[in-house]
């Protein structure tokens, strides 16, 4: 009985929307926030297992889903807290990078933890998707989710006329 409690309840990934706020902080977004527009950028926190692949597809979707309407084509996914991945969930990740670059988004892993790179290298799946589009933790002082925003916000302005529409981030809450 436990070990389906478990299961059960470690298959479900928290995610959430951030938003770049006016003061230049990436947050969670909040109903008062206007959408995103240039870039999307999420948070996802649990286990990265085969128990969690359906509600990963499910999130990824949404993901997906969210861009189009918004006629977003720059999504980050901040992984930092995902933890263990596994072979499962990680096909479900490489099937929505296809996808996704297939319907001309351009999606950024930040955040990624030693043992997730690792395992996204041995797979193949980051020189399918690109090198230069996973952005992994390092050091201390350095955040990968900030340098993978603001890399995604430099490209939506090169593929605008206009400015983007939130300048640079400093910092994440």
């Amino acid at each position: 009985m436990s070990v389906v409690w478990y299961t059960l309840r470690s298959s479900r990934l928290k995610v959430q929307e951030l938003v770049v706020a006016p003061e230049q902080v990436v947050r969670a977004r909040i109903a008062s926030d206007p959408p995103g527009r240039d870039v999307l950028i999420y948070d996802f926190e649990g286990e990265f297992f085969f128990g969690a692949a359906p509600d990963l597809e499910k999130h990824l979707q949404a993901a997906t889903d969210e861009a189009r309407k918004r006629h977003v084509h720059y999504l980050v996914l901040r992984l930092k807290r995902v933890r263990r991945p596994d072979a499962v969930a990680l096909e479900a990740l490489d099937v929505f990078l296809k996808e996704a670059h297939q319907q001309g988004l351009t999606v950024f892993l930040a955040g990624v933890r030693p043992d997730l790179l690792s395992a996204l290298q041995r797979l193949a799946i980051a020189s399918r998707h690109g090198e230069n589009l996973i952005f992994a933790e390092q050091e201390k002082d350095y955040s990968a989710t900030l340098a993978a925003v603001r890399k995604a916000y430099e490209l939506a302005a090169d593929t605008r006329s206009e400015r983007p529409t939130n300048p640079p981030v400093y910092y994440l809450v």
